[in-house]
């Protein structure tokens, strides 16, 4: 998919028997097959955004260095809350429980405004272990936001130097994170990927077990009606209001409305 215009441009479907019955590998094989094929083609393939993916990261550097990898970075702060909600379970850390929302949407505003910038991110994010304990100005920078006394909805402040602030910082200065901070700063996302991937359960649906020419030419026809309807306009009502649907979110364990 092209990012973009969100046009699917190339699609492979690989069966199970090309990776000697391995599923893990299949992703593997068929992103090599489509990097492949678009550089054959002459694309000109300038950034590559997938998930935390370790084989094809390991694809990445070896096969096609000169392509910019960036990470999908809903999973990103999907597996850092998990971590921060670990932390909170924890003896004398449940001080930081009323704060993971917060620290949460730190970390989506930091990579969302640090401008492609390595190190704006890393000043931004490391921000959250100083105002947590109401320090607002420290040495390297300060938080952008007006002079406030107390924390929204009366949370209170974390003790400097406490257990919870001491779990807290571990994680945020945590080196493996911060070393893979080049494949956050473009703040991509594969949101519209997974629609796509949606969209081809309504011909293939995973009820049914297909045969290979058959399965591959309902993914055919998905991506042609996917094309074909992309940019359409909302439906709307009588009086020109667009209608939403409402959906039960898993992870925010609440109704969302798209």
């Amino acid at each position: 998919m092209d990012y973009d215009s969100k046009r699917i441009v190339c699609m492979k479907v690989i069966q199970k028997t090309e990776t000697a019955l391995k599923s893990p590998n299949m992703e593997k094989l068929g992103f090599e097959r489509i990097m492949d094929y678009l550089i054959a083609k002459h694309v000109n393939v300038k950034e590559v955004i997938t998930d935390q993916h370790l084989q094809i990261g390991a694809i990445m550097k070896k096969k096609y260095p000169n392509i910019k990898h960036s990470h999908d970075f809903w999973h990103v702060a999907k597996s850092n809350s998990k971590k921060l909600n670990e932390i909170a379970k924890q003896k004398n850390c449940t001080d930081l429980r009323p704060w993971l929302k917060d620290i949460s949407n730190h970390l989506w505003e930091s990579a969302k405004t640090c401008q492609k910038d390595e190190m704006k991110f890393k000043m931004k994010w490391f921000g959250v272990v100083h105002h947590i304990v109401n320090e607002h100005k420290w040495d390297l920078g300060c938080c952008e936001h007006e002079p406030i006394e107390k924390p929204r909805d009366e949370k209170e402040w974390l003790v400097a130097g406490s257990s919870a602030h001491k779990h807290l910082s571990e994680h945020v200065f945590k080196k493996r994170f911060l070393n893979n901070v080049k494949y956050y700063v473009n703040f991509r996302t594969t949101g519209d990927i997974e629609s796509f991937n949606g969209h081809i359960l309504m011909y293939a649906t995973k009820r049914i077990g297909f045969k290979y020419r058959e399965y591959n030419a309902r993914c055919c026809l998905a991506f042609l009606d996917y094309n074909e309807h992309l940019g359409r306009p909302a439906m709307t009502n009588m009086k020109g209001k667009i209608v939403y649907q409402r959906y039960y979110s898993k992870y925010a364990k609440a109704y969302r409305r798209h």
